[in-house]
């Protein structure tokens, strides 16, 4: 599995697909991409577009216990991204919003996404996803909202939220680091 972004309007994507054309419509900004390969890497099995008119990028993914995949990564597009109703949050806030997308494991469709983030540029570079099912976003940007009652670090410039199987709640979330944090892909 991949999880990357391009500017490409001929990246190569499977028929029946949640998404076959580039979102940005050649207009220079950049989608995600969410593809699979098979294991000697010498077969694209499917490939999809991830993004609206703006600008988005595909940080991570992780498979589930279903053979689905959730993907994360950031976005400015108000629609395209494939929030689906019912998500934690389905409205874009502005600037670069993170978004979360549960993907079936043949590629064909969105099961559920959401928005995440604020007014302020906020983005996932992680997903990971516990033993129960749940996902945890990892990614940076300020004034993230914290839950009650959670450790937290003042003015911490890392996220992480937890949120439902069904991307419909967070079910706590908490900022961590100093306010310049520079977030280390390892």
């Amino acid at each position: 599995m991949i999880a990357s972004v391009t500017r490409s309007t001929d990246f190569p994507v499977s028929v029946g697909g949640f998404q076959s054309t580039s979102g940005g419509g050649g207009s220079g900004n950049s989608d995600g991409v969410l593809a699979k390969v098979n294991p000697s890497c010498t077969n694209l099995i499917w490939s999809n577009y991830i993004g609206g008119a703006g600008d988005e990028n595909a940080n991570s993914l992780k498979i589930d216990s279903n053979g689905d995949i959730y993907v994360t990564g950031g976005t400015t597009s108000s629609s395209g991204v494939h929030v689906t109703p019912g998500s934690y949050s389905a409205t874009h806030q502005g600037g670069v919003d993170g978004y979360l997308l549960h993907v079936n494991s043949a590629g064909t469709a969105v099961l559920q996404g959401t928005y995440f983030g604020g007014l302020d540029d906020q983005q996932g570079y992680f997903v990971e996803i516990d033993y129960a099912g749940f996902p945890y976003v990892l990614g940076q940007g300020p004034n993230y909202v914290v839950s009650p009652g959670v450790y937290s670090q003042v003015g911490g410039g890392l996220f992480v939220d937890k949120i439902t199987p069904n991307l419909s709640a967070s079910q706590w979330s908490t900022i961590l680091g100093g306010a310049n944090a520079n977030l280390s892909p390892t």
